[in-house]
């Protein structure tokens, strides 16, 4: 079986996630001010940075309903 998308999920093109991806990105290169001993870590993106840019798009969307 297969999973559904995050754009089919949230019924937005694909377009409208690739934004809300690179907000996240930015932030977590801002927060990072450029200055990192190791670039091959993976960024710690908090929870709350994750929500500001899915929340707009997820509208009335139950977690059950995809």
């Amino acid at each position: 079986m297969l999973e559904p998308s995050i754009a089919q999920c949230l019924q937005v093109g694909e377009e409208v996630i690739r934004t809300a991806l690179e907000q996240l990105a930015l932030r977590a290169h801002e927060r990072q001010g450029g200055v990192s001993a190791d670039d091959t870590e993976p960024a710690d993106i908090p929870e709350g940075d994750v929500l500001v840019a899915f929340k707009p798009l997820m509208g009335s969307l139950s977690p059950k309903s995809c």
